[in-house]
């Protein structure tokens, strides 16, 4: 052997350069595009491992020896064979994935690396296609279902302008859907982490995007109101609860008397609340838009008893309204 003719590092490289031979072969086109490159026979490929014990054993290598030159090479080896494979179209056919599964065996990678090896090489792909095709190849549900499949970094597959678009747009939707249904924990915390944004740009986001809002959403419903058009009432007091929840804010009174939300009318509050509450039949918003108006247990019970007067009104309103037009 040539134990101790050959330095350790010389003994590595040689030995790392068969290994690569190895594991080289010919090229085969893939039916959906892409090559890799695959020896032809289970055979070819067992001889090729057995000449690579041979050449361990001829250069005085010890197992340690060699396994450090694989724990070196095996990885970096695998993820190149994998972004080959999947620089075709980006996904993973049954030969394809054949041939990786038979590759990281070969390479005696643990199922676990082998999978985390996958996910960065197709994160590094898909990365590099979409900056190609633009950034309509991604939606806010594929790249938080890559975040949950496990090892993927989203700020390596978009470029930051990209991810703060993303944020934006998902933000402005939930805050205008007329839904009220603004999830903050996932919009302003969960999210922004998935798309690696950090919090100071998501306050300036927020103060762009509600800002004096909240006001304005208020007049709106007011003046929606006595035009009699509940219907359109309704979607506006639903994005003020959106508002408030993206921007939280504490009422200015004592005693639940006085809400967040500052009217001189405090009679228009109440119609809008009764509004509200006839049109959406869920208690934990009637009562989330009650504590912004700032209404006590007393008169949410007053305009419940009243409730059925006023929705005849309102009926008769609209039909005279439409006798007109």
């Amino acid at each position: 052997t040539l134990t101790d003719e050959l330095e350790g590092p010389v003994k590595a490289e040689l030995y790392k350069n068969y290994l690569m031979y190895s594991m080289s072969g010919d090229v085969v086109e893939l039916p959906v595009g892409g090559v890799i490159r695959k020896k032809s026979s289970l055979v070819t490929r067992q001889a090729e491992m057995n000449r690579l014990q041979q050449l361990g054993d001829i250069l005085g290598m010890s197992q340690l020896e060699v396994n450090a030159v694989h724990g070196d090479l095996a990885e970096q080896a695998y993820k190149s064979q994998a972004t080959e494979v999947l620089r075709g179209s980006g996904s993973l056919s049954t030969e394809r994935k054949q041939y990786l599964e038979e590759l990281r065996a070969q390479l005696n990678l643990s199922k676990e690396t082998g999978d985390k090896i996958l996910r960065e090489a197709r994160t590094e792909v898909l990365g590099a296609a979409a900056a190609l095709e633009g950034e309509e190849r991604w939606t806010l549900d594929k790249v938080v279902g890559l975040h949950k499949e496990g090892g993927v970094t989203v700020s390596k597959m978009l470029e930051e302008p990209q991810r703060r678009l993303m944020l934006r747009k998902e933000i402005d939707k939930k805050l205008n859907d007329g839904k009220g249904e603004f999830d903050a924990q996932f919009l302003l915390k969960e999210l922004p982490s998935i798309l690696d944004i950090d919090e100071k740009r998501v306050r300036m986001l927020l103060k762009e995007l509600v800002g004096a809002r909240k006001r304005m959403l208020l007049v709106q419903a007011v003046s929606q109101y006595r035009q009699r058009r509940p219907g359109d009432a309704v979607v506006s007091l639903a994005n003020l609860l959106s508002a408030y929840r993206a921007q939280p804010e504490q009422a200015g009174g004592e005693g639940g008397s006085v809400g967040v939300v500052q009217w001189g009318e405090r009679e228009e509050l109440k119609d809008l609340y009764a509004t509200f509450c006839g049109k959406v039949q869920e208690p934990a918003k009637c009562d989330e838009l009650a504590g912004l108006f700032g209404l006590t247990e007393a008169d949410k019970a007053d305009i419940a008893s009243r409730s059925d007067s006023h929705a005849d009104k309102m009926r008769q309103e609209q039909e005279e309204e439409a006798f007109f037009l």
